[in-house]
């Protein structure tokens, strides 16, 4: 059966932008808070195919920026995420990182930071060239920001993450 945060809902026909409308799409319809691990592989699924119904066509992460930062964490969660057509730039409520190591720079010159969590609240602005990990912990995504269609995404977690071309 279909992810529904509420319960079962009627998933039969068509859905999506294609279906005439974006109920997919619908905050209520996406996970608000990390899904039980039997409903992960749903949830992640119905978060990604709203992503990829909201903009059909758009392109995913391009090369990353060459001795930009690099930032890797055991685990990426982030609350009300948003990223407004056509900028670079992505905003969310809260971002909270376990795990986090950050690198920038090349050679004996760079920088390198880690911690065992890193959370950031407020209006939190990020960018990047390229974003990968396992969305819900199951799904494998790679995506720029400036890929990221328009929709107001409530939740959103991903394992084994990795950042590169920060802005």
């Amino acid at each position: 059966m279909p992810y529904a945060p509420d319960g079962p809902k009627d998933t039969d026909g068509p859905r999506g932008a294609a279906a005439g409308g974006d109920r997919g799409c619908a905050p209520g319809a996406l996970p608000s808070a990390l899904p039980r691990r039997g409903e992960r592989g749903a949830a992640a699924r119905a978060l990604a195919d709203c992503l990829a119904t909201a903009a059909p066509g758009r392109r995913t992460a391009g090369p990353a920026e060459p001795g930009g930062t690099t930032l890797r964490a055991a685990t990426l969660s982030v609350t009300g995420l948003y990223c407004p057509p056509g900028a670079d730039t992505c905003r969310a409520s809260s971002i909270h990182l376990t795990g986090p190591r950050i690198r920038y720079g090349q050679g004996e010159a760079a920088t390198c930071l880690a911690a065992e969590e890193l959370s950031l609240t407020g209006t939190v602005l990020f960018r990047a060239a390229s974003l990968h990990g396992r969305l819900l912990g199951v799904l494998p995504l790679t995506v720029a920001t400036r890929a990221v269609p328009p929709v107001p995404v409530p939740f959103l977690r991903l394992d084994a993450w990795s950042h590169t071309g920060c802005g």
